[in-house]
């Protein structure tokens, strides 16, 4: 997303000669458009252009009178006010002069008319020009039409050649007709769909970013929603297939996904399923921003039940096996892991004895009960959750896991890991392998460095365990002794106070 090469270098004390070059032709606005843009690319000269109230109200002018008749004249400009949106101080010039209610505009109009390309090139109707009722009639004034015939001695004669070509293109789409068009025809027009495909997704990617930059101002992002940013986003998405644009797509939808009113509006177009082909993309990057996104959406039943009924759940399980998105993955499924009939799912795979394994190494890890083991947590909660499911327990505490969990819960100390172990006690073909650590579990009811958290759920175990149908008679009378010992402990230190 480069000026045109044949543009010469620009230089800052020339700003008011670019300037002029926006009040000739079309030719000359590109030219004019690209040397500005080059001067805008380098961050010195951003607080100069700013204070040039001409040049702004110039580069305004002209993509407001403009933006129908030159792609590249338009991403030329919006490329420029883009440069001004890494800024947050610059953030207020784009406010200004409305350029973000303008780029939604453009936006809008070329999916219409990549639609409207793309049909004709397939055959299926006649092309509608942009200017029939089909399109809602813009805010923005209509331009006058130049002649197509005349002398254009400013404009570089490379730059003409570009810009004939690019016109001759569009023309062709739009003035050929279903009947008159042969096989090499539909070939030709299919390629120069393609060629205006990729012009059209620069003009996307720098407008798409640069509203992501200024939507940083919720009042600003507020407006974005009344004007249906989401539905651009989607219709984006579904149309182009550029990498670049499709990672900034989805970053856009994940940032709006925060709020409930962008939420609810991407539900409502169905956005778990037009995401869903994303992850399988090679690309990680893209990957993991959709990810996130999904992340954001859990957070609904609906949208939850959603990622479930179109088969998502075994893609999640897979990519906890990928270092690059193992702790989105986690998050996800512990999320998914509210819902009881899901947890069912999750025991008809090796899944839960591979998330057990899995948490079993990573407790051994130096760094487990530290801030830095986020991922280890929500694999501990996660697997906290599924121990609420008889079948998923009892492939929890099979082949010598429950042994290996408590030894690991009394080496840390760990209340979370305690907790893990009292739901795994809760379900009754679980409970005899509790018999031999009665004593253990019970000894460290009355041990005075446990923390009182752990004796809690050391305390709620032995109350699962205790039961008729146990063998634990000879455990019994000393389990009941320490738990007495304990309640008139805290019985005097209450008194005390």
């Amino acid at each position: 997303m480069s000026p045109v090469e044949s543009v010469p270098v620009a230089v800052l004390n020339c700003v008011d000669d670019y300037v002029e070059l926006l009040y000739d032709d079309i030719p000359e606005k590109i030219k004019g458009s690209a040397l500005i843009l080059q001067l805008a690319r380098n961050p010195d000269n951003l607080i100069e252009l700013a204070r040039n109230e001409a040049l702004l109200s110039a580069l305004s002018r002209v993509l407001r009178e403009e933006w129908k008749r030159s792609i590249e004249l338009s991403t030329n400009i919006v490329y420029t006010f883009f440069c001004f949106s890494t800024y947050n101080e610059f953030h207020q010039v784009i406010i200004q002069y409305k350029i973000g209610s303008l780029c939604m505009d453009v936006i809008d109009y070329e999916l219409k008319r990549y639609d409207q390309w793309k049909e004709k090139v397939e055959g299926k109707k006649q092309l509608l020009t942009p200017d029939k009722s089909e399109l809602p009639k813009s805010r923005i004034p209509e331009p006058k039409r130049r002649p197509k015939s005349g002398t254009w001695a400013v404009a570089d004669v490379n730059l003409q050649k570009s810009r004939s070509l690019v016109s001759s293109y569009h023309e062709d789409l739009c003035n050929a007709s279903d009947e008159c068009l042969s096989k090499n025809d539909e070939e030709q027009l299919k390629r120069k769909l393609k060629t205006l495909s990729k012009r059209q997704e620069q003009l996307l990617r720098v407008a798409f970013y640069m509203l992501l930059n200024i939507a940083e101002n919720v009042k600003v992002e507020e407006k974005m929603h009344k004007k249906d940013i989401v539905g651009l986003l989607i219709g984006a998405m579904e149309r182009h297939s550029n990498m670049d644009l499709l990672i900034l797509i989805v970053s856009f939808l994940q940032k709006l996904s925060i709020f409930v009113e962008n939420k609810n509006s991407m539900a409502s177009r169905g956005i778990v399923e037009k995401i869903a082909p994303l992850l399988d993309s090679p690309n990680a990057d893209l990957v993991n921003v959709t990810l996130k996104l999904l992340f954001n959406l859990t957070f609904d039943t609906k949208l939850r039940n959603k990622m479930i009924k179109i088969g998502l759940l075994p893609k999640f399980i897979q990519f906890t096996s990928d270092d690059k998105h193992i702790n989105l993955a986690m998050k996800i499924l512990y999320h998914l892991s509210m819902d009881d009939r899901v947890k069912l799912l999750f025991t008809q795979s090796d899944c839960v004895k591979l998330l057990t394994d899995m948490l079993l190494l990573n407790v051994n890890s130096d760094a487990f009960g530290t801030s830095t083991a986020s991922t280890t947590d929500v694999l501990l909660a996660l697997c906290v959750n599924l121990a609420w499911c008889d079948r998923a327990a009892h492939q929890m505490a099979a082949e010598g896991r429950l042994r290996e969990l408590l030894a690991r819960a009394f080496r840390y100390k760990n209340a979370m890991l305690m907790t893990l172990v009292r739901n795994l006690s809760n379900h009754s073909q679980n409970k005899p392998l509790f018999v031999e650590f009665v004593g253990d579990i019970a000894a460290a009811v009355t041990s005075g460095d446990v923390p009182e958290e752990f004796v809690i759920e050391c305390i709620g175990t032995l109350s699962n365990i205790l039961h008729a149908d146990n063998n634990i008679d000879v455990y019994r009378c000393s389990v009941w002794f320490l738990i007495s010992q304990i309640l008139l402990s805290s019985q005097s230190k209450i008194s005390n106070i």
